[in-house]
């Protein structure tokens, strides 16, 4: 497998076929796209107003300027999560998930939440699908907090769950984890950066077959919502399928 990583001008604005596309979180292109939806999104979680439907659909975001770059070619197959296909209609996903032992907490059309144990620990599934055919596209896993969340939790939760990672799909493409400001010391000192936005804590990883990328990371979610560890698993095709839908209504 041959990896390109791009600095200014960034793999954003080259598409060399044959490449993968590495997110570089130093590009002046990838950096301000981050940071406009992270913003975006600790403004959602501020709102005591806040649903779950605008939680799912800005996360949905944080999770494409990802795995965006981790798309190559469009393989014949689909990525899995939990040996299942992602693929198929929504319904169908979600009734594949239950019978995995999974609980369903809430339909809105084009995404389920689910809960459950995934990897031994409970979590939500949140199951995104495309606009007009309800075709699963990407699956999102969202670790619950287990009392109070403090940065030594996160890290271990992000640690353990990119090593698994590690373990099945190889070295990843891309990895961030930094803060922002220099001489961060201290688990308090490094949740109060995190929770300001001012910290990068990701993985990225490709499968064998190029069909789909999964992303582990901690994301900074102010107020209502707690940071949290999410992997999300997205389906190349089935996000091109979501673009074209997309792009119907342009």
């Amino acid at each position: 497998m041959m990896v390109l990583t791009l600095g200014v001008g960034c793999c954003h604005h080259l598409r060399a076929k044959g490449f993968l596309r590495t997110f570089n979180s130093k590009c002046w292109h990838c950096s301000l796209t981050l940071q406009r939806i992270l913003k975006c999104l600790a403004g959602a979680g501020g709102q005591e107003s806040i649903t779950m439907k605008r939680f799912l659909s800005v996360l949905f975001l944080v999770f494409a300027v990802f795995a965006s770059y981790g798309q190559n070619v469009v393989a014949e197959n689909h990525l899995e999560f939990m040996g299942v296909s992602i693929d198929g209609s929504l319904d169908d996903f979600v009734e594949k998930l239950k019978g995995k032992g999974f609980t369903l907490q809430s339909d809105y059309g084009t995404e389920a939440v689910l809960e459950g144990r995934f990897t031994g620990k409970t979590a939500k599934i949140i199951v995104y699908s495309t606009p007009k055919t309800s075709t699963v596209c990407r699956v999102a896993v969202k670790f619950d907090i287990q009392g109070s969340v403090s940065w030594d939790m996160l890290e271990l939760q992000y640690l353990e769950s990119k090593n698994l990672l590690i373990n099945k799909y190889g070295e990843p493409i891309s990895v961030n984890e930094e803060f922002l400001r220099d001489n961060v010391e201290g688990a308090s000192e490094k949740l109060y950066e995190l929770k300001k936005r001012r910290c990068k804590y990701n993985s990225l990883f490709v499968n064998d077959e190029r069909s789909g990328s999964i992303l582990v990371a901690i994301i900074p979610m102010d107020g209502v919502s707690e940071p949290c560890v999410t992997i999300a698993y997205t389906d190349n095709m089935n996000m091109e399928l979501y673009d074209a839908e997309c792009q119907e209504d342009i």
